[in-house]
């Protein structure tokens, strides 16, 4: 990419069946993800704890989703 490309976005996966899966709060938002080496996404959110919310982080794989 150069300056001043122009990208777009393709939706890979609905997350939010994976934030259920948890079984407590569902994340207000992710704010990061990562691919690891052999090929495993992460995500991680940063709950601010308001709103009647936990705070909690958390990490959650989500495997190898990207082809």
């Amino acid at each position: 990419m150069t300056d001043g490309d122009t990208i777009t976005k393709t939706l890979v996966r609905d997350l939010l069946d994976d934030l259920k899966n948890t079984g407590g709060l569902v994340p207000e938002k992710i704010e990061g993800s990562a691919i690891m080496a052999n090929g495993d996404v992460y995500i991680i959110n940063d709950n601010d704890g308001v709103d009647d919310n936990s705070g909690e982080t958390q990490l959650i794989n989500l495997g190898k989703i990207i082809n």
